[in-house]
């Protein structure tokens, strides 16, 4: 039954014949859109506490149940919320004659006495990291996920979604997502289905359609914020602004008419009537979160993505923390050249690696480049480093890394062996000295602390050049531990974790460097040895050994400072 476009008289109609009926607004939109084309494979309804969502979820389960050949997948975090969700399916698919088996759900429709030849819905649970993995194999036209920022990262969401197909061109599959902000993946979620580009950082373009709604262009995505315009039941006139977001690189192998697209429908309480009037408590409990919990009130309340409940650093402030160059801050060159300065780092390969400049000016860390990426071999970052370091007139004079960069798999050399051996090709005067960063007990709560005191330092905090957009993105979308309390959830998505991990590395080794310790061993080079902070240079504060220095010196006929 085609109900678009869904107005008061529809809806008075729909109430008439006693069929259900969608809310008029964000839901009913929702519905329209991923029941009408395939157009849309995946979208995601909400934002904040109250506005409908799991009705709209079922209600878009109830159009496929005809179909036999239909077989849907409804995920949840933990089978407490899964038992909740299959008594309200029970109560609303009754005139399909469902047949409900539980633990694990098990929705069956059909006219024989079993139910054994119709759409079958079944349910499951993402507790663990193995659940994510069972369903690859199955095919299923549609999966339903309530609470999409409890998932921890984008990929383990991809590999649940390649569960996601169908032979039946009637059955065109999709998924069909609900969240608040907040929660361990509420970075990933933000930035695929929110904001999927940066509006503040970011190198796009910006078009004015001439229906009012807005398009947004980068080298990666198309998003366009389109507008809804509706009326409640009182007559009030009222806007929704919904995205829809095409992705070039998702979609670089489709055939032309075969793209598909993702939605973000906005929602909040005051978009349900039906709650607002039979429970008022229910509104005055999400205001009362305004004098207890602000960012948990304007997460549940009003659907900002920006603060939420969990988040660690709340601190962060991108008008605060965030500089567009040294000239900002009133640094000179001059200031620049004498600061100490450092690159740390975080390395993977399948994961991302994360490598941070620093400059220390009047005691506070500014952080001013970033490399950032995946698929290179440590040797490839090395080279890239060399490069960039060669070609530069700075002088970096400490390199930190992890002590598990040393780790030697298979017999081969480890990863900052391979970026030791380019470094050492630098001039004598451009080579930082190396420092190993331990993960003994309490290493994070160390580095989260030292991450605090920079960030919330006065009257010179932390401050970090726009460009390094990696790690803005990650610093105010990393959450706690559910678990460990105290910490960061280090199960979140690692485009989160590595950028922090490689900053964090350099200012926790700058919160902890010791008074006299030299600034590199260049300095030595002259007639003026001058530590960081007042106190005497010994050969063991710059990292040189007595002996090996004597050792090249008879070996090469020169002496210690050109070695």
């Amino acid at each position: 039954m085609n109900i678009w476009p869904y107005t008061i008289e529809v809806k008075k109609k729909l109430e008439e014949q006693g069929l259900w009926r969608p809310l008029l607004g964000p839901q009913a939109l929702y519905i329209h859109l991923m029941g009408s084309t395939p157009r849309f494979r995946e979208g995601l309804f909400g934002g904040a506490r109250g506005p409908g969502k799991t009705e709209a979820s079922i209600a878009l389960g109830a159009d496929r149940i005809p179909n036999p050949h239909y077989r849907g997948l409804v995920l949840r975090r933990n089978a407490r919320d899964l038992a909740d969700y299959e008594a309200r399916c029970e109560e609303a698919y009754q005139c399909f004659n469902v047949q409900v088996r539980r633990n694990p759900m098990v929705l069956r429709f059909g006219d024989n006495s079993q139910n054994t030849k119709g759409a079958v819905v079944q349910g499951g649970h993402l507790h663990d990291l193995g659940s994510y993995i069972q369903y690859q194999g199955q095919q299923f036209s549609r999966i339903f996920i309530e609470e999409l920022t409890q998932i921890p990262s984008e990929l383990l969401y991809k590999q649940i979604m390649s569960s996601c197909r169908s032979i039946y061109p009637e059955l065109f599959p999709q998924m069909i997502l609900t969240a608040n902000p907040g929660g361990v993946g509420m970075g990933w979620v933000k930035k695929r289905f929110v904001e999927p580009i940066d509006l503040r950082d970011g190198d796009y373009t910006k078009t004015e359609l001439d229906n009012g709604d807005i398009l947004y262009e980068d080298d990666k995505i198309k998003w366009w914020q389109r507008r809804y315009e509706w009326e409640t039941e009182e007559g009030e006139k009222r806007l929704t602004v919904w995205n829809e977001i095409f992705d070039k690189e998702e979609n670089a192998m489709a055939k032309e008419g075969h793209e598909v697209y993702r939605i973000f429908v906005p929602a909040t309480v005051d978009d349900n009537p039906i709650l607002t009037k039979n429970d008022p408590a229910y509104v005055n409990m999400l205001e009362g979160l305004k004098a207890t919990d602000t960012a948990l009130y304007e997460a549940w309340r009003h659907g900002d993505w920006s603060v939420f409940a969990g988040q660690v650093f709340t601190e962060f402030d991108r008008d605060k923390h965030i500089i567009n160059n040294f000239a900002d801050i009133g640094t000179t060159t001059e200031e620049f050249n004498n600061a100490v300065k450092i690159i740390s780092m975080d390395w993977g390969y399948s994961d991302n690696t994360a490598i941070y400049f620093t400059a220390l000016l009047n005691g506070r860390p500014v952080t001013y480049h970033e490399m950032y990426g995946n698929k290179k071999l440590a040797s490839e970052w090395g080279e890239e480093l060399y490069n960039y370091l060669n070609d530069s007139e700075q002088r970096i004079d400490y390199f930190i890394f992890p002590d598990d960069m040393e780790d030697n798999k298979n017999g081969f050399s480890s990863p900052i062996d391979d970026i030791t051996e380019w470094i050492n090709k630098l001039p004598p005067d451009k080579q930082p000295i190396m420092k190993k960063m331990g993960r003994e007990g309490g290493s994070r709560m160390i580095r989260q602390q030292a991450t605090h005191k920079y960030l919330m330092m006065k009257p010179d905090c932390a401050k970090i050049f726009r460009r390094c957009t990696n790690l803005i993105r990650a610093l105010p979308n990393l959450v706690y531990d559910e678990e460990k309390k105290e910490e960061i959830d280090t199960h979140t998505d690692h485009e989160l974790t590595n950028p922090y991990d490689g900053w964090s590395y350099g200012l926790r080794w700058l919160a902890e460097r010791k008074e006299g310790e030299l600034v590199h061993k260049s300095e030595l080079v002259g007639q003026k040895m001058v530590g960081v902070v007042a106190g005497e240079t010994t050969y063991k504060d710059i990292g040189i050994d007595p002996a090996d220095v004597l050792r090249k010196q008879k070996r090469r006929g020169g002496d210690w400072k050109t070695m």
